[in-house]
């Protein structure tokens, strides 16, 4: 995808502000940490959780880690999804 970063979102920052939804584009995620519910991001002190959804880009990837195929664990691709 090209353009503004600030385009990309199906929602606006008001919208993900209101809803206590911290959006990071453009992060490297290096760990996550799921006894602390925290993700350490290449840029930035740990960022705690109470959900977690990573979104690696534009096709579903599954990563190998334990736990990807949990009930309650979702991949979404698109809007639709």
């Amino acid at each position: 995808m090209q353009g503004d970063s600030k385009n990309w979102s199906l929602r606006p920052a008001e919208y993900l502000a209101n809803a206590d939804i911290n959006f990071k584009l453009k992060s490297r995620v290096l760990g996550v940490d799921t006894n602390k519910k925290q993700v350490m991001l290449n840029n930035s002190m740990p960022v705690s959780y109470d959900k977690l959804l990573i979104a690696t880009g534009s096709a579903v990837i599954k990563p190998q880690i334990e736990g990807v195929n949990a009930p309650n664990v979702h991949f979404v691709r698109t809007n639709h999804d």
